[in-house]
């Protein structure tokens, strides 16, 4: 201990000395630097300058004065000069006032008060010089006009004459003044102002003029010269001179102060190399004993490092990170992979404390977490985390880990420190929670999708039934089912990146309107779904109105085109758990589509007593039980006979084929039972293919059947050809929504290519009210199949509101007159007017008519009378099946009418 106290001592003794030592040699180094040759020589210079400077402004006085020069513009700038010089002298980088020398300090002083009074004088000089030099300027132009104007008036060449002498007077006083010459311009002048009451008011004006001039030359001229004088002859050249020996004595002194300390600095650093070869000798033979020392302690840690050596090479080798720490919590050591996690460098970790180096935190309640070497130490065995564990990198990054700690014992088993192993999974982690999150979530919205919306809603049923039998506001929750109503118009018109756009929109505008604890979703293309938890009716009501208000309210704009949006929504309360989840979303889809059947842009609530609920519900019934009727080919055709009664003397039977379903009991269902349905949910389109295809697909069969027993029978002229085609016209009822459809029409011709019928066989037949809704579709789908020789005929003529306007833009060739004009016609005249009506313009145009609901002679007649072409009806034939009036083809000319989604009158 001793020892040690005197080796510290002896430190700090030598450190002290250290620093006295180099403090003296600073000391004298700035010393010796004191004296700046040519901050000197700069110094001196600018003295000189000064003396010229001021040199300069006295001849620059001297000359204005002579020349009569008004531009003082020189003497200016010299005097700012000369301010600079005396500026430069007193402060800065070359000040040498009060630097400790009393005869520079006075100079200096005595050199500001001169140049200022030098400057004030010349500024008093410069503008009685100009007085002076005005004069001398108008003084002979004001004695000109007067000696014209004199020789021109009585007092004749006198007055000239001294007029003349004067200004050639006051220029040679101007030059060389005298008192003679002095007195004799007073005496002239004095003569001239006699003759002044003699002369005109206007001369007497410019006599006063050239007066006022003459007497400002004598008095001005005195004046200048005695300020010039004063300029010229201040001392301050020679102060000047004082300031310059005054400073010169200064610099010598200063220069022999420095070359004395330059002397001292030389000796003393003579006595420290001395010093230093003497400290560098005892280093070296302290250095080799140290050596001696290394050499024999390198042989006993040799074997000891090479152990070491390949243990640390191991860990520094392995993918995984490895933090050692003793049982303190001191860190020992950590590998490079643990050093790119934690961002701490070995050296910089070794002696930590672990907590410091290593921070974690659980990922899902972000607390700290707990000390691994603890852990161990109470377990006395490996220790594994849960997961979830969290790594704060040294610059604050985070990293997801997995982590272990085990204990490190000795050879008795005891341990003696733990060594942590984790590796990074933020990767593995982070794809895991991307793909949870894809999972639940709505790519183009970032709302929760329909999967997410119904787990949620499931959730809070169960907590209805948790709750049951407890009286509590928190079983309050309501559905909100939203579509918007005019999203299909901006993908159609500005395609699908204009629709994903104004998704993206009202999902904002809907984000603002839901509470935190609410759920937004979406549900599937323009559908959006609302979860509105422990939420009461009335504000549940409020809400859904600020939704629809604000998506009412919202202008979307794409490029040139502006839209306006509407939401219809279905809301659905509920506090019990009676209703499953899928019975909740189809009453929430009932009730949106309940609004938007009610006008669109409102708000529905269900209730299980609502009648639009119920007969929605029926719908949707019949929606199941047609897609399933497809599937299983349930769908079979009627016919009923259409008769010619204008006396045509044709031997043809004409079939109108009708619609039927068979149910799961082999019983017929009338078309009024499933139709509606059809053409509520887009069904029609569906059924009415099926339609052609199995008509066309008949035909084909009917047309083989045709030319096999043709051929039996021995005619001649049917061997001849190929085939048979019978006879007959069908002519095929079509929905709306099927001409609207854009796939339909390519549907037709492909049927028409693989059955081989002829086109010129087949009249389709349209309603009045489809082709009026869809005119322009309707006109171009009618002009394509009409190119091909195909027939049409407008069907429930007169129902419509404008029948004959739009009559004339539909190229038709049957008019099928409305039923409800044909059942009251014998006892109604306005019935029956309107069927002659109907007949004559139809006949006007070319276009053959068809009188359907004929149920009786008497109405059968009086259509006759009319000259209606055809009539159809109970009272004429009744429905019979499709396939058995084919086998009488063969016999007949046919036309067939195959009428899809009519009311069927019987079966």
């Amino acid at each position: 201990m001793l020892n040690k106290s005197k080796g510290i001592s002896r430190i700090l003794i030598r450190t002290l000395l250290a620093v006295i030592a180099l403090s003296i040699l600073s000391f004298l180094y700035i010393q010796s630097q004191s004296f700046d040759h040519a901050r000197n020589n700069k110094i001196i210079a600018n003295i000189g300058l000064f003396k010229q400077l001021d040199t300069l402004l006295n001849q620059g006085v001297i000359k204005a004065r002579s020349n009569l020069l008004s531009n003082y513009d020189p003497l200016v700038q010299k005097l700012a000069r000369l301010h600079k010089l005396l500026n430069s002298f007193i402060e800065g980088p070359l000040a040498i006032y009060r630097q400790g020398y009393d005869d520079i300090d006075l100079a200096l002083t005595g050199l500001s008060r001169t140049l200022q009074e030098k400057e004030n004088l010349v500024e008093h000089f410069k503008s009685q010089n100009a007085v002076l030099t005005n004069s001398l300027k108008y003084l002979p132009l004001a004695i000109n006009e007067l000696v014209i104007d004199a020789r021109a008036t009585k007092a004749g060449n006198d007055l000239a004459i001294l007029l003349t002498t004067l200004v050639t007077d006051a220029y040679i006083y101007n030059v060389n003044p005298s008192n003679e010459l002095e007195q004799k311009i007073h005496n002239d002048l004095n003569i001239i102002m006699r003759e002044r009451s003699t002369l005109s008011a206007e001369m007497q004006a410019n006599l006063d003029t050239m007066a006022i001039h003459a007497r400002t030359i004598l008095t001005q001229k005195k004046q200048i010269d005695a300020l010039t004088t004063a300029i010229v002859f201040m001392p301050s050249g020679k102060i000047a001179d004082n300031l310059s020996v005054a400073y010169q004595d200064f610099a010598q002194e200063r220069l022999r102060l420095s070359n004395i300390y330059r002397f001292y600095l030389y000796l003393f650093a003579i006595l420290l190399l001395v010093f230093i070869g003497y400290i560098l000798l005892r280093l070296r033979q302290t250095a080799d004993a140290l050596e001696r020392d290394i050499a024999i302690r390198n042989k006993a840690e040799l074997a000891l490092f090479a152990e070491k050596e390949r243990a640390q090479v191991t860990l520094e080798s392995i993918g995984d990170a490895v933090i050692t720490a003793d049982i303190t919590g001191s860190i020992e050591y950590i590998n490079p992979v643990a050093q790119l996690l934690t961002g701490w460098s070995n050296a910089e970790a070794r002696g930590l404390p672990l907590s410091k180096v290593f921070k974690v935190i659980n990922e899902e309640t972000r607390k700290p977490g707990e000390d691994p070497v603890k852990l161990v130490l109470d377990a006395d065995r490996i220790v594994e985390r849960s997961g979830h564990t969290v790594l704060f990198r040294r610059d604050g990054k985070e990293f997801a880990i997995e982590d272990s700690a085990a204990p490190i014992r000795d050879r008795e088993g005891n341990i003696i420190g733990v060594v942590l192993v984790f590796h990074d999974v933020t990767q593995s982690r982070k794809m895991a929670m991307q793909l949870l999150h894809q999972a639940s979530h709505d790519a183009l919205t970032g709302l929760v999708n329909r999967r997410e919306f119904e787990s949620r809603l499931q959730r809070a049923l169960t907590s209805i039934g948790k709750l049951k039998g407890q009286s509590t506001d928190n079983k309050e929750h309501t559905l909100l089912y939203i579509d918007l109503d005019q999203f299909k118009i901006v993908n159609d018109t500005c395609g699908h990146s204009a629709g994903d756009e104004l998704l993206r929109r009202i999902t904002s505008l809907l984000q603002t309107r839901v509470r935190g604890r609410d759920t937004l979703a979406r549900l599937g293309g323009d559908e959006f779904g609302v979860l509105l938890e422990r939420c009461p009716p009335e504000s549940a009501a409020r809400i859904a109105e600020e939704l629809r208000q604000i998506v009412s309210d919202f202008y979307f704009t794409w490029q040139d085109k502006a839209f306006t949006i509407s939401a219809s929504i279905g809301l659905v309360n509920f506090s019990d758990d009676n209703l499953s989840l899928a019975e909740i979303m189809s009453a929430a889809d009932t009730a949106c589509y309940i609004a938007k059947d009610k006008g669109r842009n409102r708000v529905h609530a269900y209730y299980p007593e609502d009648s639009a609920h119920i007969q929605r519900q029926g719908e949707m019934e019949w929606v199941a039980r047609i897609h399933k009727a497809l599937e299983e080919n349930r769908f079979c055709l009627y016919s009923q006979d259409v008769i010619p009664i204008r006396g045509q003397n044709e031997s043809i039977t004409r079939l109108e084929l009708l619609l039927r379903m068979i149910d799961e009991d082999e019983n017929l269902i009338n078309p009024m039972a499933f139709i509606p349905a059809a053409e509520r949910y887009n069904l029609m389109p569906t059924i009415d293919r099926w339609v052609i295809r199995t008509a066309f697909s008949h035909y084909a069969r009917l047309r083989t059947t045709l030319t096999t027993d043709a051929v039996s029978a021995g005619n001649p002229a049917s061997r001849e050809r190929k085939n048979v085609t019978p006879m007959h016209t069908w002519i095929i009822n079509l929905s709306g929504s099927s001409i609207g459809d854009e796939g339909f029409l390519e549907f037709v011709r492909e049927q028409f290519v693989q059955t081989t019928v002829p086109h010129h066989v087949i009249c389709f037949e349209i309603t009045e009210t489809a082709a009026i809704t869809n005119l322009t579709k309707a006109v171009y789908f009618m002009e394509q199949l009409k190119a091909l020789g195909c027939r049409f005929s407008l069907d429930d003529f007169g129902s419509g509101l404008a029948s004959f306007a739009y009559l004339k833009h539909l190229p038709v060739d049957f008019l099928k007159i409305d039923g409800s004009f044909i059942k009251d016609m014998l006892h109604d005249p306005i019935d029956r007017a309107m069927v002659e009506a109907i007949n004559n313009v139809g006949h006007i145009m070319k276009i053959q008519t068809i009188a359907e609901s004929v149920e009786d002679e008497e109405t059968l007649a009086l259509l006759k009378t009319m000259g209606v072409d055809f009539a159809q009806g109970y009272g004429l034939a009744r429905p019979k099946s499709f396939y058995e009036v084919g086998r009488r083809l063969p016999e007949y000319k046919v036309l067939s009418e195959v009428s899809v989604g009519e009311p069927v009158k019987s079966v």
